[in-house]
């Protein structure tokens, strides 16, 4: 039975013509286009471009400001007032100015603030079983002069019944 595949490696380079001339700028400017568009990893492979990355950083940049935002959010409404709410715009902004810092620093916290993420964590965890503390507190003192309030209300009210004119 005879092969009907003609194309060969051969037949093909002869059937795409002459080969393209280069200049040395257009290998610039190809080069330069790589660096711009590929990442590569530990071993030297390309593995994402760079705007894809950028964009992914620049994402995940504003998506945790605003779930920081919103934590913030809660503890200011847990602590001050429950019907306090960001103003959404203005949550958003600071949320979309977020984005390039995490572009700047290759998704992750700056240098200098990294260095202290443990501490930062501890100061926020403590403060936040001070604040809750407090708030209990508050609340216990408020339950107990409550309670004299209404035992006073009560024993002039009963005192008042039982009084009888003369």
């Amino acid at each position: 039975m005879e092969d009907f595949n003609h194309n060969t490696d051969d037949n093909l380079a002869a059937d795409n013509g002459p080969e393209p001339i280069y200049t040395e700028q257009d290998e610039r400017e190809f080069l330069a286009s790589l660096d711009d568009e590929f990442v590569p990893d530990d071993n030297g492979t390309a593995v994402q471009s760079k705007k894809v990355t950028d964009e992914l950083n620049r994402m995940q940049g504003e998506a945790s400001a605003m779930a920081l935002l919103k934590a913030s959010e809660g503890i200011i409404r847990q602590f001050a007032h429950s019907d306090f709410q960001f103003d959404e715009a203005q949550l958003a902004n600071v949320a979309k100015s977020a984005g390039p810092l995490f572009v700047k620093y290759g998704g992750n916290l700056p240098p200098w603030l990294l260095e202290y993420k443990e501490e930062f964590t501890f100061v926020v965890a403590a403060g936040a079983l001070g604040f809750t503390s407090v708030n209990q507190v508050r609340q216990l003192k408020a339950a107990d002069n409550a309670k004299v309030v209404q035992k006073a209300k009560a024993a002039k009210g009963g005192a008042d019944e039982t009084s009888t004119p003369e």
